[in-house]
């Protein structure tokens, strides 16, 4: 009896293990820049600046959990901005998105309603979240994007590692990282005995391409340039040469031979 007894408190030991896995141990943390250090001021990179648009298709999703209730996904159905590329780099200035915080969601509509209300994202007061880069390098073959995170009200530069692919149909950008949200100022606990977690894993797939006018400017000014190289010189080189040749030479003939050969010839024969 004893044994049948131990069991059940076995399995619900290990279910509540389970439970505990955090998934922000599995993803890099969002480095979170205290100010202290001294600006620098960044200089533009040489080169044409091209604007690529966040297209649909693109995802900015996020996981919560509790210490006990395990894992919650959600997400933001709504969001625009833009990444910037010099040289076929992606660069920070003018790269930014802007987030729709009343388009969030989760597998739970009670849930939804709660994380938009005072307790999180106070959504009715503070209806965007942004990000703005700063900064943007290499590192062990992944780019390092530094930026200004506007969310709840409250503003921190933060640094996540991404992947980043720039090729001829436009820009995708990939990151997993996790931020704390008491960096927000979004310290609700949850239940005394279900506590929900400081941090929360984010991941982004984004995708930006040219807007169809851009690309369309482009496409016209590479075929204007042979069509203006091809008007300019044949038509110097048929203006200037040949009406030269033809105006100079033949009235030069007309009107020095035969005036001579006219002149003398006769006045001879007559003495």
């Amino acid at each position: 009896m004893k044994n049948k007894l131990v069991l059940p408190y076995a399995l619900v030991a290990a279910v509540a293990i389970t439970g505990c896995n955090n998934p922000a141990d599995n993803v890099p943390a969002a480095s979170v820049n205290t100010g202290d250090k001294e600006e620098v001021e960044k200089k533009p990179k040489p080169g044409e600046l091209v604007s690529y648009a966040i297209i649909g298709g693109s995802e900015i999703n996020f996981i919560g959990s509790k210490a006990v209730g395990g894992e919650q996904p959600g997400g933001f159905r709504k969001f625009e901005g833009t990444l910037n590329v010099v040289n076929d780099e992606l660069v920070a200035e003018g790269s930014k998105i802007v987030i729709d915080m009343n388009s969030i969601w989760t597998g739970d509509d009670k849930l939804t309603a709660h994380l938009k209300n005072k307790d999180f994202f106070n959504v009715p007061e503070i209806p965007t979240s942004t990000f703005e880069a700063t900064d943007v390098k290499e590192e062990d073959g992944k780019k390092l994007i530094t930026g200004d995170l506007t969310m709840h009200g409250v503003k921190k530069s933060i640094t996540f590692p991404a992947d980043v692919d720039v090729n001829e149909t436009g820009v995708t950008l990939s990151a997993e990282f996790h931020i704390n949200r008491f960096d927000f100022d979004m310290k609700y606990p949850g239940q005394a005995d279900n506590l929900i977690r400081e941090e929360v894993v984010l991941t982004l797939n984004v995708t930006a391409q040219r807007a169809a006018s851009d690309a369309a400017a482009d496409a016209k000014e590479k075929t204007d340039a042979p069509a203006e190289k091809q008007a300019d010189a044949p038509a110097e080189k048929k203006a200037d040469a040949p009406a030269e040749k033809k105006a100079a030479a033949p009235a030069e003939k007309k009107a020095d031979a035969p005036a001579e050969k006219k002149a003398d010839a006769p006045a001879k024969k007559k003495g």
